[in-house]
């Protein structure tokens, strides 16, 4: 991850909003670019399973890119664009504290904000590590 702490705390915040959206865990946010229209490309379990992760610039969308980091990066160079599946992913929405105290499977759902991603110096690319 990048040296400044203003960085490092964003990418904190961004896999941490991803785990609690997504059936994702042990999310690692690889790199963004404004080639992909601000996206970011994140390393995440699904299950069992490892992947990589298209998520839009807001953190609503996902689409599974490949299970293999070879694989991922011929997709991620194609024109346009080629997916491991069809499928688009979005983010769950987020219970209200009460809803989960209640028990009994009740869940009220709040409506999700809109959430505003802080920007990210204007490189081109940017790339954790």
């Amino acid at each position: 991850m990048g040296s400044d702490p203003d960085t490092q705390a964003a990418t904190r915040g961004w896999a941490k909003y991803i785990e609690n959206h997504y059936h994702l865990s042990d999310v690692d946010i690889l790199l963004t670019s404004k080639a992909f229209e601000g996206a970011c490309l994140v390393c995440a379990r699904n299950g069992a399973h490892k992947g990589y992760f298209l998520f839009s610039e807001d953190l609503g969308q996902a689409r599974l890119v490949a299970y293999n980091w070879d694989i991922c990066v011929g997709r991620l160079q194609s024109s346009p664009l080629s997916f491991q599946t069809e499928e688009t992913l979005m983010a769950a929405r987020t219970p209200t504290l009460g809803a989960t105290m209640m028990g009994g499977g009740a869940c009220a759902m709040l409506p999700r904000p809109d959430i505003s991603i802080p920007a990210l110096p204007a490189d081109d690319l940017m790339i954790f590590d």
